[in-house]
């Protein structure tokens, strides 16, 4: 994760970046869309996280790691989740934000306390970068190194500790949802995704929230009073809702076991909160095929695709780890020939 970025690589977060800055526009001119939330779901090794975190070196974001404590996947999630998901989804209680001053219901779910415990993470990302800043640290520097923060390798792999620990520190616990409207909430969000902009030129790019292996959202569920439980993604859609239509914002969910559908779930008219011109869900993002991330480990650039290969039964078994990232390299005429 580390490593540097391939001119493959470096081609795929350029496409990835203009496709988040398009979503981005047709949100705010269209007042048309639930909520600035889109969608990263593709099969393992196409080099989702890795560049949903390079992009992050460039442009201002979150990044959240979302796993099972059980789980052996890589980037391990921060220890600083824990206490995020037990305020957000497993408090078991109801928001006591005040709705009335946007004109919709009041809230029985925990979309509030996303959006409080958001306000919380951004705030230290945006104090430690300024921080930095007057240290004298280049841009470039800052970013990298919040980044840094954000992940780390799988706990059986290393015994690392970060010795910046501006986000190992948040309380969300401490957090009053008793004393603030959510409108107060929303206006202090949207001067938070642009606080930044005074130190970086991102031509009116938005600041991202990436929810890297999302579908554990969906094992997080909140209960309403009626105990029907809520989908732990519909919380986070439900309180992006909530945000200004022109909050400088995009949250992309990332999945590997996942269909898009299950990160763009319909949205209903008897939906709570939902407004009557705000009801189109955002289009997902795609990744084009890429094999250049198995550079390193193997001369994968020096093989020539034909029967032969197919036939090597241990070249087999690779191209079935690697199966969608290097057929979708290839042009559909060559795979149809090969096939």
């Amino acid at each position: 994760l580390d490593a540097e970025l391939t001119r493959t690589g470096n081609v795929q977060l350029e496409i990835i970046d203009k496709q988040i800055m398009s979503l981005h526009q047709a949100y705010i001119e269209s007042e048309s869309f639930y909520a600035p939330l889109t969608s990263l779901v593709q099969s393992s090794g196409f080099g989702k996280t890795r560049i949903c975190l390079d992009m992050l070196k460039v442009r201002p974001g979150i990044y959240m790691v979302l796993r099972k404590p059980e789980s052996s996947g890589v980037p391990a999630e921060q220890d600083w989740m824990r206490s995020f998901f037990d305020f957000v989804f497993k408090s078991g209680c109801s928001d006591s934000l005040h709705f009335e001053n946007i004109g919709i219901k009041a809230s029985n779910y925990s979309s509030g306390r996303f959006l409080l415990a958001l306000d919380l993470i951004i705030s230290a990302y945006i104090k430690r970068f300024e921080e930095l800043y007057k240290e004298g640290k280049s841009i470039s520097d800052i970013l990298k190194h919040l980044t840094s923060l954000f992940y780390k390798k799988n706990k059986l792999q290393t015994s690392e500790i970060y010795v910046d620990s501006c986000f190992d520190s948040l309380n969300f616990s401490s957090l009053n949802h008793e004393t603030i409207s959510i409108a107060d909430l929303v206006t202090k969000l949207k001067t938070k995704f642009t606080a930044l902009d005074k130190y970086i030129r991102s031509n009116s790019f938005p600041f991202l929230l990436i929810l890297d292996s999302a579908d554990y959202l969906d094992e997080l569920r909140s209960r309403n009073v009626a105990n029907s439980k809520i989908p732990g993604l519909d919380i986070v859609r439900r309180g992006l809702h909530l945000l200004d239509y022109k909050s400088s914002f995009m949250a992309i969910a990332v999945g590997t076991k996942s269909d898009i559908v299950d990160f763009s779930p319909s949205i209903q008219d008897n939906y709570f909160l939902t407004y009557s011109n705000r009801k189109n869900i955002l289009p997902p993002l795609f990744l084009p095929g890429n094999f250049d991330i198995f550079f390193q480990d193997y001369s994968i650039h020096l093989l020539n695709l034909d029967k032969a290969l197919l036939c090597s039964d241990v070249m087999f078994k690779l191209l079935v780890v690697m199966g969608r990232p290097l057929w979708s390299a290839c042009n559909i005429n060559d795979v149809m020939l090969t096939a």
